[in-house]
């Protein structure tokens, strides 16, 4: 019973982590790409680190709770390996991204 609790909890929580390192990869290229949107965090936020933060959080919060809930769970072992190939995607994503810029090819 307490394995099936944690296991729940752990793939709402790997599912969210997807969820978010997506988010956060696309609003840190918009944000380069975009000034308005970049302008918008800073507005609201202070900073748009700080915005990028908070909403990484909100969204992160919310999937992992509504997640939770779900019945119909995939393989744990199985979410864990879509969570790491798509963290890693987007890291490689935002560095292939701010390479480039740095390069000026963007």
């Amino acid at each position: 019973m307490m394995y099936e609790k944690l296991a729940a909890w752990v793939r709402s929580v790997a599912m969210a982590t997807i969820v978010t390192s997506v988010m956060l990869a696309a609003l840190i290229v918009s944000a380069e790409e975009v000034p308005a949107l970049k302008d918008w965090l800073k507005q609201t936020f202070y900073h748009h680190w700080l915005g990028k933060s908070v909403l990484a959080l909100g969204l992160f919060t919310v999937v992992s709770l509504a997640l939770r809930l779900r019945r119909d769970t995939p393989r744990l072992s199985t979410i864990i390996l879509i969570e790491a190939i798509v963290v890693f995607l987007s890291v490689g994503s935002i560095a292939g991204f701010f390479l480039l810029h740095i390069l000026k090819l963007v």
